[in-house]
């Protein structure tokens, strides 16, 4: 974040590994999962403008457009996570079933990280895809 405290640049980061979500008297659950985060400008500066900041409709795009790649139609429900925006977030599903979450970091935990600017991330279980 050093980069977006002398407002340089935007930030995309993306990690795809297992997750270890631990069960009761059981082995934990380790679902293959998809992570991005998204800060900064949407595009890099030019004479044609630039200065546009990133919104949550750019995660959802790229969301869409990852699932669609894998030929995957998901909806968008209302979500109810605590560190996300109450009012710019969505969970991702499939046949009702939920997939991740996408959404722009509530403004409480860019205040306790001493973030500035918004951040907006998604999370996808990519073994929630598999047959």
């Amino acid at each position: 974040w050093a980069n977006r405290r002398h407002e340089d640049g935007s930030i995309r980061l993306f990690e795809l590994g297992k997750v270890y979500l631990p069960r009761p008297n059981d082995l934990p659950n380790e679902p293959e999962v998809l992570c991005g985060i998204l800060s900064g400008p949407r595009f890099e500066e030019s004479w044609r403008g630039g200065d546009e900041a990133l919104d949550f409709f750019d995660a959802k795009g790229i969301v869409v457009g990852l699932l669609r790649h894998l030929g995957v139609e998901a909806s968008f429900e209302p979500g109810g996570d605590e560190s996300l925006h109450p009012t710019k977030q969505a969970a991702i599903a499939i046949d009702n079933n939920r997939l991740g979450v996408i959404g722009e970091l509530h403004p409480k935990v860019l205040d306790a990280f001493e973030i500035s600017g918004n951040v907006y991330l998604f999370e996808i279980n990519l073994t929630a895809l598999l047959p």
